[in-house]
């Protein structure tokens, strides 16, 4: 019995020893923030983030550090749509023909709700659970003027939708369906 352990160990050991190596290139790996496609006019941005929320955190501030217009050639438009996409949402944001933003469009699915927010939806709620948000904003230039939460909550079988606008709750109320 030992021999035929012995040579099996053997057998195995000599497998391992004739095996070959086989001598790897390194692979180079590059990083791009942003993917670019064009059509027309409008322009359409993928965005890879550095982390989770990076993008949907502060959009235009994201924007105005990673992208500029100077790669591309604006001088056939009076105005050109940009939309940066990503896993959480998007911003449509349209320039003008000397590459400054005029506006700007966002909406997001699924994101951390700003403390006053969720402090005031919950207080109002108790006993219920966040299922998902949606949040759209819209204004010009860099400043958001029209910004809305869309809240599903659920408790048990029951679902709520609430809608916090910011700046117009009543009585520190948060407006529901």
């Amino acid at each position: 019995m030992k021999t035929v352990f012995l040579s099996f160990f053997l057998v195995c050991l000599m497998g391992n020893l004739h095996s070959q190596v086989i001598p790897l290139d390194p692979a180079t790996v590059t990083f791009q923030k942003v993917k670019t496609s064009s059509n027309l006019g409008n322009v359409t941005i993928e965005v890879k983030e550095n982390y989770a929320n990076y993008f949907s955190k502060d959009p235009i501030k994201f924007i105005e550090e990673n992208f500029s217009l100077a790669s591309l050639d604006l001088d056939e438009y009076e105005e050109i749509e940009v939309k940066f996409i990503s896993n959480k949402g998007f911003l449509l944001a349209t320039y003008d023909a000397n590459g400054e933003l005029k506006d700007t469009f966002q909406k997001f699915r699924d994101i951390t709700l700003p403390r006053a927010v969720w402090s005031e939806i919950y207080n109002d709620n108790i006993g219920w659970s966040m299922a998902g948000n949606l949040y759209i904003a819209s204004g010009t230039k860099n400043n958001l003027e029209n910004q809305k939460y869309k809240v599903k909550l659920v408790n048990g079988k029951e679902v709520k939708r609430v809608k916090f606008i910011p700046g117009e709750t009543r009585d520190g109320r948060v407006v529901s369906n």
